[in-house]
């Protein structure tokens, strides 16, 4: 495994990136409400009219606030001209978070519709960080800090078009899902498994557009051509590089056989290596499954020109209601071997209590991570959460003032978290 920066090991122990680690709830973890029911109308529409037919304009957002308090404890070994000296690093935190998004949508005509959708976050955190040695004649470390932030920024601002009411173009700035491992513009960085990412559900997720949704989007006209349940795109997208723009152009298809969804896709651009990707997603008998691979050609040599993943799903409920449980396993390779399982429970035998345990690992490198939390019941719109989580591999990092490495072995985290309120208005 990669080593780490002293930052990103920061990031991690202190848990000021998100409002819980390895916090995953069963929505997230398989994909979520992916569908908005449409309201019925006694009026009627063509194809393209059911698509951008509105109510003139509609402005909304959604919001999260919550809190969380954790603790962090891990194995320092202090490589030294006199050899190993052992020690321990802990660290405690307080993050309170508050975010959401603003929209607003224009459609006062069925031909045509315009989105706008910012994004905002403000965060408050004090954190404390202790680091002691074995050795009698090694100073002990500590540091207290606080910080605060705030970001607001543009997610996405688009026009959509109907063009001879069959072809759909939306220009502008756009959230498009690509796949799990297929990034035409390099959006995600391609390295493998990173355990500094706290965000796990889109292992496990049977879509892969749940990787995308938090990203800001990107320049580009996009068509898209239905054809009874099956879609052809076309996508030009702009690419910000530093010696100027570029336009990448992805061709895909999107092909329903029965119970099973294909997609293929392209992306071609002079200055990038050109890409080709395939997926699908079905189901035998209650069993979910889904899998993406990605060839790039022309890159580089010393990386593998192709990446894949495979991932599989099963829910299970009995009658009386007392076993709500849900499963999930994945295989991804790129540049090395994961594996991952999750299992939860929802409303544990008619209870208000729901547990989600996650295990993520690679093999090649003896690391990974393994988590457990547990929901309690929600009082009016107050939901807490307990997890544990423990990272396990060898990492080494820099910390300042200590001109050797240090390298962590074993990280345990506590948390209690507490969402003191969330919805959309």
């Amino acid at each position: 495994m990669k080593r780490i920066s002293l930052v990103c090991i920061l990031l991690v122990l202190l848990s000021t990136t998100a409002v819980s680690a390895l916090d995953l709830d069963l929505d997230e973890l398989f994909g979520g409400e992916l569908l908005l029911d449409l309201e019925e109308s006694s009026e009627a529409f063509s194809p393209a009219d059911m698509v951008l037919v509105g109510k003139g304009i509609e402005v909304g957002g959604s919001y999260h606030l919550g809190t969380e308090f954790s603790h962090t404890k891990t194995s320092v070994s202090l490589k030294s001209f006199f050899g190993t000296i052992e020690g321990e690093l802990s660290a405690d935190a307080l993050d309170i978070r508050l975010s959401g998004d603003l929209y607003a949508d224009l459609r006062p005509d069925p031909r045509w519709r315009v989105f706008l959708k910012t994004t905002y976050s403000g965060s408050l955190n004090q954190s404390k960080l202790d680091l002691s040695f074995s050795a009698p004649d090694m100073p002990n470390l500590s540091d207290r800090s606080s910080s605060d932030g705030l970001d607001l920024s543009l997610h996405e601002f688009f026009l959509d078009y109907t063009l001879l009411d069959k072809v759909y173009l939306r220009l502008g700035k756009q959230v498009i899902g690509w796949g799990y491992l297929f990034d035409p513009v390099g959006q995600v960085a391609a390295d493998g498994w990173d355990f500094d990412n706290d965000d796990t559900s889109s292992y496990f997720s049977q879509d892969s557009s749940s990787i995308w949704q938090g990203r800001p989007g990107v320049l580009a006209l996009r068509l898209s051509y239905p054809i009874q349940s099956n879609n052809l795109y076309l996508h030009l997208v702009l690419d910000e590089q530093e010696e100027g723009y570029q336009v990448v152009v992805v061709p895909k298809v999107d092909y329903v056989l029965g119970k099973t969804d294909f997609s293929a896709a392209f992306a071609y651009s002079g200055g990038r290596p050109l890409q080709f990707m395939g997926s699908f997603s079905s189901s035998v008998g209650r069993i979910g499954v889904f899998g993406e691979t990605v060839v790039t050609l022309d890159g580089e040599e010393s990386a593998s020109p192709w990446q894949s993943q495979l991932g599989a799903f099963y829910n299970h409920s009995d009658d009386e209601g007392l076993f709500n449980l849900s499963s999930a396993v994945f295989y991804q390779y790129n540049e090395d071997h994961s594996v991952g399982i999750s299992l939860g429970w929802n409303d544990i035998l008619k209870s208000k209590f729901s547990a989600t345990g996650t295990w993520i690992g690679v093999p090649s490198t003896d690391s990974g991570v393994l988590s457990l939390s547990l929901q309690l019941p929600r009082v009016e719109f107050i939901r807490p959460e307990l997890g544990v989580s423990y990272m396990y591999g060898k990492q080494q990092i820099n910390y300042p003032g200590i001109p050797f490495p240090m390298e962590l072995d074993g990280t345990t985290r506590v948390y209690f978290a507490v969402t003191l309120g969330s919805g959309s208005f």
